[in-house]
């Protein structure tokens, strides 16, 4: 892939599980993107599946009080 080459829709839906997962969304696609968990089983998985990859992450981390 290169930077000229539009995403796949099931890579469009490979990083819309991603930015969910990371809490980078916002507004009506936030809404859209929690309300498509209930309605599709395959984007629910890939979701999920961010959150587990992610989540290896913080687990070393030490919270930080602002």
């Amino acid at each position: 892939m290169t930077p000229d080459t539009p995403l796949t829709p099931a890579e469009d839906d490979e990083v819309l599980a991603a930015e969910l997962a990371l809490g980078l969304l916002d507004g009506a696609v936030a809404e859209a993107a929690v309300a498509r968990l209930s309605q599709d089983p395959g984007f629910a998985r890939a979701v999920r599946g961010w959150q587990e990859r992610l989540a290896g992450l913080a687990e070393g981390l030490t919270p930080v009080m602002a």
